[in-house]
């Protein structure tokens, strides 16, 4: 009598223990309570802050070509504040898309990436790292990389930083001798505004340095100054300027050597794949991309994705 006591109790233990496994199998697998289902619907969207800069609008042109290409829809949510930000992310979750890609200069990405992910909707990244989004195409630090090409023409010389701002001549020539090369590199601050101005203070500089052979100037209003101030130095110096624009583009017949180009349509076209992927269940690791070094023979190719830009957005200038 007492073992079929026991013989019951020991089976009524086993069976609440399967009974609380399978509980919490259930518990183990379901769904968060706070994440929405998403429905695919094929539309991707581009939260954008729109700062009237050329390359901005090369990557929305971009953004939206891309998706034409792999046969996905593409809609843009154009914002220039926060609250404006706030508001796209609601349009884009009322709209349904299956991902969005996130460019942000000075706003903040962060909660709306959340709110999307809670719903569903995969989010990417342009240009800077967001540890929030399921991915980011991240623009790479191309400085040491143009120093290095400079290195390589300033032969028994030093290389120049001409910049609007100080730089850490330190931290770029220890990294410059890690990787690359031991040339020199000095640094002068431009301080006045007028080109003409910028270029003889640059030119005094360099009589009184003869050692320049080659200039990096950072930011896109250096180019200018630090390529005339060069020519008439009448020397050989090298010049390397930043990014394409009207300005830019034609110091190319004054003797720039080439313009350090951030490729945002490329990046675009690639955070567009990406978000496919996204889209389909799948995931992505982060993706690194250069700086483009545009010498004149590649010109023509950068030129028409700015003209191109220009006519689909009706930007005139």
């Amino acid at each position: 009598m007492h073992k079929r006591i026991i013989l019951v109790i020991l089976a009524a233990c086993v069976l609440l223990s399967m009974v609380a496994c399978a509980d919490k199998d259930k518990t183990d697998t379901a769904p968060s309570s706070d994440v929405i289902v998403h429905t695919p619907s094929n539309l991707i969207g581009f939260a954008v802050q729109d700062t009237g800069d050329m390359k901005v609008y090369e990557a929305m042109h971009s953004f939206i070509c891309t998706a034409a290409d792999i046969g996905m829809n593409a809609k843009l949510y154009k914002f220039a504040s926060q609250q404006e930000l706030d508001s796209a992310v609601d349009d884009a979750i009322t709209d349904n898309c299956d991902a969005v890609l996130f460019y942000c200069e000075n706003t903040a990405p962060e909660s709306g990436m959340e709110k999307l992910e809670k719903h569903g909707i995969r989010t990417v990244s342009l240009i800077q790292k967001n540890e929030k989004a399921s991915c980011s195409i991240i623009a790479d630090d191309g400085d040491s990389q143009m120093l290095a090409i400079l290195a390589e023409k300033a032969v028994d010389g030093s290389v120049l930083i001409y910049s609007s701002e100080a730089v850490d001549i330190s931290a770029l020539s220890s990294t410059l001798g890690e990787k690359w090369a031991s040339t020199p590199i000095k640094s002068f601050v431009r301080t006045e505004y007028a080109y003409n101005e910028a270029k003889d203070s640059l030119y005094s500089y360099l009589v009184n340095n003869t050692s320049v052979k080659a200039i990096y100037a950072l930011g896109e209003q250096n180019a200018r100054p630090a390529t005339l101030a060069a020519q008439k130095m009448d020397s050989g110096i090298v010049v390397i300027g930043c990014e394409l624009t009207d300005i830019n583009v034609k110091l190319y017949d004054e003797g720039l050597y080439a313009l350090a180009v951030t490729p945002y349509y490329d990046m675009a076209a690639r955070a567009v794949y990406a978000m496919q992927k996204l889209a389909d269940g799948k995931t992505c690791e982060d993706e690194v991309c250069s700086v483009h070094l545009v010498t004149a023979d590649k010109l023509e190719k950068y030129n028409s994705i700015r003209h191109n830009t220009a006519e689909w957005f009706g930007i005139q200038g």
